[in-house]
């Protein structure tokens, strides 16, 4: 469409000296397409969609406001309970056990650790 104007309007790239279109060639030319009609069914289809979307958009942004309530009440809750709790106390000593020296040669040995409360491990093969 374009090269047709260019052409026209004897806007080529030719050796050739371009010839003058005529006024009302060049009006047509220039002239710009008419806009493509438009269907009302599709119009109302489009109107209808966008309801659609703006009713969706309010649900959201309710259910968001609603989250926004709930999140503040659990905060609320949070920080009355961490109110609540006694604060810890200080970690009381550990008082060693005490150890009744073994007669005999065993006595010369380091004390042996105290069992344990877990099963024993087996050995990997």
């Amino acid at each position: 469409m374009i090269a047709s104007w260019i052409e026209q309007l004897g806007w080529t790239k030719s050796k050739e000296t371009p010839k003058a279109a005529p006024v009302v060639e060049a009006a047509v030319a220039t002239k710009a397409p008419a806009a493509p009609s438009i269907d009302p069914e599709q119009m109302q289809q489009l109107t209808r969609s966008l309801a659609t979307l703006q009713q969706t958009i309010e649900q959201l942004a309710a259910g968001q406001d609603q989250m926004a309530r709930v999140i503040e009440r659990l905060q609320a809750a949070d920080v009355e309970i961490l109110a609540k709790i006694p604060a810890p106390l200080p970690p009381r000593p550990i008082a060693a056990p005490a150890h009744k020296p073994l007669p005999g040669p065993q006595s010369s040995r380091a004390p042996m650790a105290p069992p344990s409360s877990r099963a024993p491990i087996p050995p990997r093969q």
